[in-house]
């Protein structure tokens, strides 16, 4: 995955809601084993429960099921489930992100809403007649032993006919699921204090919420006496680990007639109902331990009659309490002022919701084939690392994009491994994000990282209409580039230095252009001395190039006349005027020609190569060739000009090639190198591996079949096996080059049939200048450009899966 550390990918995958976690199975072989590994699905969902991060509010209303994560209550996701196709389908319970799902005493499922996999559970026979039974008698618990590791499913059914002879009680039956067996058992021998409560003391399961409560590796039921039975309210406890059910000591404060039971932050409590204003809640702090009243919750204004509260969690601060209020009412309960808060949930205005908090976890391990077979027509589409950024973004709520507590050194270490385009979006994920990717620090780290790696290399093609890029490693992609000097005529590219490239349409307008963020810096005009009938197009050199000595990007502008001067003067050859550009200073600056340069010009008549006649960088200067002149004595030279020390001076020529007539100057892997087209036949490349040392030669490059003329070769980069040479050919066409069986392959780009100009350019954020807000026209498109990208914000990160 773009050579990111499994180490830092899994560091990062624990912190992501485990929908995400789906989605980014497609990534990578590697991702997808270790999302599934057993060890990953429980320290997810350790750190999960110990953080409470992504929780979520399952919704049940009488037609569907619908999740919404806590901190975001405006984003309701509808859940679909093969269940919902065989009745009215009922929720009993949630742990470690798995739901209980039922249709009817026989048909019963463990469903995990995040992953949307499913556990039918085989179909278990009910010992009673079917006209004992109603569903009011009928009972689940779903819980987690933490004893076994394993999930179980307690099914209690009461019979609502009294029994005779010995039973004389309400009989029933308890049986337990258990999802490692996948097998049901029944519990026959009942403890005696509990087996006297149904058969002697006349007691029945309460049925308004009467989903067994998790708490402390048991599941609980409050039993409620019938009046004019003996009797007082009770507490039966199914141990998960023995799978034997017990009675839980009761407060005697606490023997009243209205009364649920709940938990709160894994403790037990009930809530009690002594009159029709408040309601009491009592907790167990510790299991087995003494119960204490915790809080009294009054009325709520907006509530016309109080009959039912349950604690579901606490706020972050721990200063509010979720509760849920008659089955359908959501509102935080402010512990210090005693207010309410109604926690608004889009589309869920009107109709009763019964609630239940789910965490959002990876638990559960069986697949239902068909839900997932359709799933992963989805998933499958999004095959392309960059998307793990997108599924970064998507994954958590504005509001607490902020707080999701990743180290910043983690995302740092993500960041960094990122194309320019992508980081420019990151910059809407928070403050520090955005802090982060417009540092200096992170831009030079990222440029160095970039240059070192050679990863997101880009393209640039100009055609006579447009500037376009592709990714070398994507070149079915390719995109449109638009920038401000696209208006003012024909436009060309001189160079590319560290991902930006350099613009013109004459040689008063110039600017510094990063297609990856479409940032731009016009540089201010520079005027000409020469008078404008002894200027042409042919005499006009731009140079672009990176000073790592001062750290600033520098623009050189030749312009040679082609007017002879006169010979009664000192200067009869071609006059030359060079200025030079800094950045740093956004000034144009002079430069007066040395004594062995000039006299190349002056007195020699050379002047510079057009084809192609942009200043190539390599060792911190920038080169033109100087072919010779034919009738005149001199042989062909290379001038360089220093962006150090601002100084023309003239390099070391291989002795073999003084004489050819037919040469270009190129770049190869930092490397100077010079193109000599002996022949039509073929072309040979001579490289200075060594700045100021020998010329060696290279290869031999013959002409390919598919080329009627060799014209024109320039030699871009290597492959990343180095096995290859990407080469330009003719203005516009690209091939690899083998070097090893001498053979070429054409690189193919999609969209782009016509001739092409090529220049490599790397992703990067090096640019800092937002643009020229003295020009109507480039404000305009940049305007529309930013309005493109808010709509790719909105929309493009939301993956439709």
């Amino acid at each position: 995955m773009a050579n990111l550390p499994m180490d830092t990918v899994a560091d990062v995958f624990h912190r992501l809601p485990a929908t995400t976690l789906v989605r980014c199975r497609v990534l990578s072989k590697l991702c997808c084993s270790l999302i599934d590994s057993p060890d990953f699905i429980a320290s997810h969902l350790k750190r999960t429960l110990e953080t409470e991060e992504h929780l979520m509010i399952l919704l049940r209303t009488y037609l569907r099921l619908r999740t919404v994560y806590l901190d975001a209550p405006d984003k309701v996701s509808l859940v679909d489930h093969p269940l919902r196709t065989g009745g009215f389908t009922e929720v009993f319970g949630s742990v470690n992100g798995i739901i209980g799902l039922t249709n009817s005493p026989t048909d019963l499922a463990l469903f995990n809403p995040s992953t949307r996999k499913i556990h039918r559970l085989p179909v278990e026979p009910i010992d009673f007649y079917e006209r004992q039974i109603t569903r009011e008698y009928v009972f689940y618990g779903l819980g987690h032993d933490s004893v076994s590791d394993d999930y179980k499913v307690v099914r209690m059914i009461q019979s609502k006919d009294r029994g005779g002879d010995e039973s004389f009680g309400y009989p029933f039956e308890v049986k337990v699921f258990s999802l490692k067996s996948n097998k049901w058992k029944r519990i026959d021998l009942l403890p005696e204090d509990v087996e006297i409560l149904f058969d002697n003391f006349y007691f029945h399961l309460l049925y308004r919420r009467g989903n067994g409560v998790l708490a402390s590796n048991n599941l609980h039921w409050i039993l409620i006496h019938n009046e004019g039975d003996i009797g007082m309210n009770t507490i039966i406890k199914f141990d998960l680990a023995t799978e034997e059910l017990g009675v839980v000591n009761f407060s005697h404060d606490v023997y009243v007639k209205g009364m649920d039971i709940g938990v709160l932050d894994g403790c037990l409590c009930m809530m009690c109902y002594n009159e029709v204003r408040h309601a009491d809640v009592w907790i167990m702090r510790e299991y087995g331990g003494e119960w204490s009243k915790f809080v009294s919750v009054p009325q709520p204004e907006s509530v016309v009659s109080f009959e039912f509260v349950r604690p579901l969690v606490y706020s972050k601060d721990r200063s509010k309490i979720l509760l849920e209020i008659n089955n359908g009412k959501l509102m935080w309960f402010d512990l210090e002022s005693k207010g309410f808060e109604t926690l608004g949930i889009k589309g869920c205005e009107v109709l009763p919701c019964n609630a239940e908090i789910v965490v959002s976890s990876l638990v559960l391990g069986c697949k239902e084939k068909k839900m997932v077979q359709k799933g992963n027509k989805r998933l499958y589409a999004y095959l392309n690392f960059f998307e793990f950024l997108k599924l970064l973004m998507s994954s958590f709520p504005k509001k607490t994009m902020a707080n999701m507590n990743m180290p910043m050194d983690v995302v740092n270490d993500i960041f960094l491994r990122l194309p320019a385009t992508t980081l420019l979006r990151c910059r809407v994920l928070s403050k520090p994000c955005c802090s982060l990717i417009d540092s200096p620090d992170f831009i030079a780290s990222h440029l160095k990282r970039t240059l070192e790696t050679a990863e997101h290399l880009m393209i640039l093609l100009q055609s006579p209409q447009l500037l376009r890029t592709v990714y070398l490693d994507a070149p079915n992609k390719l995109s449109d580039v638009e920038h401000p000097l696209q208006t003012g005529g024909v436009t060309e590219v001189f160079d590319s230095v560290n991902g930006i490239i350099g613009l013109t349409n004459s040689p008063l307008n110039l600017a510094l252009f990063n297609p990856s963020t479409r940032k731009i810096h016009r540089l201010p005009i520079a005027s000409i001395d020469f008078p404008e009938h002894s200027i042409s197009r042919e005499n006009v050199f731009y140079g672009l190039g990176y000073d790592s000595v001062s750290d600033d990007y520098k623009v050189v502008r030749i312009i040679q006349s082609k007017d002879e001067g006169d010979e009664g003067d000192e200067s009869f050859g071609y006059a030359l005027e060079i200025k030079v550009f800094s950045l740093k200073s956004n000034q144009w600056k002079r430069i007066r020609l040395n004594f062995e340069v000039q006299i190349l010009f002056i007195y020699f008549y050379y002047d510079l190569l057009h084809r192609r006649g942009n200043g190539v960088l390599a060792s911190n200067s920038l080169h033109w060739i100087l072919p010779r002149t034919g009738g005149h004595t001199a042989f062909n030279t290379i001038i360089r000009f220093d962006l150090a020390s601002d100084n023309l001076g003239v390099l070391n020529f291989p002795q073999d090639l003084y004489c050819e007539d037919d040469m270009d100057i190129g770049v190869l892997d930092g490397c100077l190198c010079l193109m000599c087209y002996s022949e039509s036949s073929h072309v040979d490349f001579w490289i200075l591996r060594e700045y100021q040392g020998k010329w060696s030669k290279f290869i031999t490059v013959p002409k390919p079949e598919t080329v009627v003329s060799f014209k024109f070769v320039r030699p871009m980069i290597y492959s990343k096996d180095r096995n290859k040479i990407l080469l330009e050919l003719n203005n516009g066409k690209l091939v690899w080059f083998d070097l090893e069986s001498k053979s070429f392959e054409a690189l193919e780009i999609k969209g782009c049939e016509g001739p092409c100009n090529a220049e490599i350019v790397v992703s990067s954020l090096v640019l800092g200048c937002n643009g020229d807000p003295c020009r109507a026209q480039e404000k305009k498109i940049m305007q529309e450009s930013d309005n493109r990208l808010d709509d790719f914000l909105s929309k493009g990160f939301k993956l439709k899966l």
